[in-house]
């Protein structure tokens, strides 16, 4: 016997949103609160992983910045690209200050938001992580025009 309810969805997304969805839609035909299926926020977990590849980064050990990476990171980013990135960036700008994290769920993926004050300038980044723990990407970013 059907309860009279249906649920239609168009979904333009991949990974972790839309089977949050899927989910959410499940329960609703339930009758249940769908709530529970919004992705939750990453813990704390990860603000340490992505803060031990900034310590890393910082003590100058860009070899094991890679080598936390996923193999398919590890095949497409030579550790001399690493290392390149972050002296090209980091050059001249004096000792390493405060470091902020900001994670957050992306579709498959966890990403952190970093930001490194040094004396000189502040040094943006983004490190992103796949569901096992790896690192899957990581971006140093260009200094902003103006600044």
């Amino acid at each position: 016997q059907g309860r009279g309810r249906a649920v239609a969805m168009l979904v333009n997304c991949g990974g972790g949103y839309s089977t949050a969805l899927g989910q959410a839609a499940l329960l609703a035909l339930a009758g249940d609160d769908p709530r529970p299926a919004r992705p939750q926020p990453p813990g704390p977990e990860w603000e340490e992983r992505a803060r031990e590849i900034v310590r890393l980064l910082l003590d100058g050990r860009t070899a094991d910045v890679r080598a936390r990476g996923s193999s398919t990171f590890q095949g497409h980013v030579p550790a001399e690209r690493v290392a390149r990135a972050w002296r090209t960036r980091t050059q001249d700008l004096g000792p390493a200050g405060e470091v902020a994290i900001r994670c957050h769920g992306a579709p498959g993926q966890v990403v952190a938001d970093v930001t490194i004050a040094f004396p000189a300038d502040a040094v943006a980044g983004r490190i992103a992580f796949d569901p096992s723990g790896e690192m899957s990407g990581l971006r140093i970013l260009p200094r902003r025009e103006g600044d």
